[in-house]
């Protein structure tokens, strides 16, 4: 079933970025949270850097943190409740020079992680489809 996507993924990823070997974790969560990353808007030139689901005692209430890297260098952290797609928490700084480096070598492009989100809903369709 998610045979194809990774195939997919990682082609794409060899092609489109030469710091393949960091990004698969960033990849897999993207692909974990695929809904809320094919609805995600705003950020499309930023990078992401990491993912973390906040699950609240309440299903409802389910956050997800996310931090971005913006081209300027700025570093993002977001909290959104997904089912509302509400921004609970929003943080903007600059950190140090290694570490915005370090950071861009294991990110991927928002409007990448975008694309993967949806091929990924796509692919499950297609074969929610051939069943």
């Amino acid at each position: 079933m998610m045979k194809s996507f990774w195939i997919a993924a990682l082609c794409l990823l060899l092609l489109a970025s030469h710091q393949a070997d960091a990004l698969p974790r960033i990849v897999e969560e993207v692909v974990k949270n695929k809904e809320f990353f094919a609805e995600f808007e705003g950020y499309e030139d930023c990078y992401l850097f990491d993912v973390q689901r906040l699950d609240g005692a309440n299903v409802d209430e389910t956050r997800i943190g996310l931090i971005l890297l913006d081209p300027q260098g700025f570093e993002i952290r977001l909290v959104v409740k997904i089912a509302k797609r509400e921004m609970e928490y929003r943080d903007i700084f600059v950190s140090e020079k290694n570490r915005r480096e370090a950071m861009m070598g294991g990110s991927v492009r928002v409007d990448d992680a975008i694309g993967f989100a949806k091929s990924a809903i796509e692919n499950e369709r297609q074969l929610r489809a051939l069943d």
